[in-house]
């Protein structure tokens, strides 16, 4: 009886520890603004519930004069939907700024940055108000997380 206590225990625990399953793909070093101007496209999503085709041609331009231009960017919505909902896509426009979006452990112990964007919209609809880096290097990715980062529900652009 001892021993199967213990083991609901640990199995409690464990399920508990949850970890973002992207965390390694995020950018820990600070992009140069001009590593990060250019268009992205759509690249995959691990998103499963409620999402709009449309989001595959979703489009951001980030410009040299820090403003951006969003066509078909996903857009969350959880009030009165629930926690699991992706709604639909939005159109949107307004500046950008690169700062911290999070951060992290590393293997060492060591916490490290996670570098990424913040918006600033002039469209009232974009409830999406950052987004992350990905890669280690440029070209860089972008990354919008959704719900809880240890869930896993995320959409992903590439830099073109």
């Amino acid at each position: 009886m001892r021993v199967s206590a213990q083991l609901v225990i640990a199995c409690v625990i464990l399920a508990g520890c949850q970890r973002d399953p992207f965390s390694d793909q995020y950018t820990t070093s600070r992009p140069r603004e001009e590593e990060v101007i250019g268009q992205y496209t759509f690249s995959r999503d691990t998103v499963t519930w409620g999402k709009s085709a449309a989001i595959k041609s979703c489009r951001l331009e980030l410009r040299a004069d820090g403003t951006f231009v969003a066509t078909n960017l996903p857009r969350a919505e959880f009030p009165g939907r629930g926690s699991d909902y992706l709604g639909d896509v939005v159109n949107a426009s307004g500046k950008w700024r690169i700062d911290s979006v999070g951060g992290g452990e590393d293997w060492r112990g060591r916490i490290l940055t996670h570098w990424g964007l913040y918006f600033d919209a002039t469209s009232a609809n974009l409830n999406i108000q950052r987004a992350g880096f990905t890669g280690h290097k440029p070209p860089y990715g972008l990354i919008f997380s959704f719900d809880d980062p240890d869930r896993g529900m995320a959409v992903f652009l590439r830099k073109n």
